[in-house]
């Protein structure tokens, strides 16, 4: 339809990368990833890295949801080179903290530890992205806990609840975040359950939390 009416390149790429975001967000993959490609075809001919990385970011995300991880980590190393080339700092996360989720779906605990470090440095001066401070906290948590750092995992987890009381869930990217809490306290259940009765407060609210999605 927008290319119908002519409309510019960018005006294109913008309503093909909203509406394929939107699509994603509701489960229309199929639509989702043709919409998104095609804004990143057209960001790529405008030379528009940082929508670009926006695009090719979304589309790992897809990747992701639909288990094909090695294709998304692709997707998320050239999310973060592109936010790299022009200082992305919310690209590059978005970059590391998906390479991260991959890493963590292939047992990799060391590369994912690896990359939610560098993701750290990068967002410790780029205070004001509450989403991208909730999935790296999560993240964190559920690295830290692969680890045998429970101690650590469980303050990251607390990091996290602390984050998202305050920011209800906007983006379907930040659900990794959200579900590597719960997915702490599961573990804890299973591997240290005399601990459970000192975080039950905390096992509800991250029950709560991703129920909201």
């Amino acid at each position: 339809t927008i290319q119908r009416i002519e409309a510019p390149l960018p005006c294109q790429g913008w309503v093909l990368l909203v509406t394929g975001a939107y699509k994603s967000g509701t489960g229309q993959w199929q639509s989702s990833r043709e919409d998104l490609q095609q804004a990143a075809d057209i960001f790529h001919q405008l030379r528009d890295r940082y929508h670009w990385a926006e695009a090719l970011a979304a589309i790992a995300l897809i990747d992701h949801c639909q288990g094909t991880f090695n294709t998304a980590l692709d997707l998320w190393k050239q999310t973060l080179a592109l936010g790299a080339e022009v200082g992305d700092r919310q690209a590059q996360s978005w970059g590391l903290l998906g390479q991260a989720e991959e890493y963590l779906c292939f047992g990799q605990y060391d590369d994912a530890q690896h990359c939610v470090q560098q993701a750290r440095a990068i967002l410790s001066i780029q205070e004001k992205l509450d989403c991208e401070h909730i999935r790296l906290e999560g993240l964190s948590a559920l690295v830290s806990f692969f680890h045998g750092d429970i101690s650590s995992a469980l303050d990251y987890a607390s990091n996290a609840l602390a984050l998202i009381q305050q920011s209800p869930p906007i983006a379907l990217y930040v659900m990794e975040g959200y579900a590597s809490v719960l997915e702490v306290y599961l573990l804890l259940c299973q591997q240290q359950p005399e601990m459970i009765q000192s975080h039950q407060r905390d096992i509800r609210l991250a029950c709560k939390a991703m129920y909201q999605y």
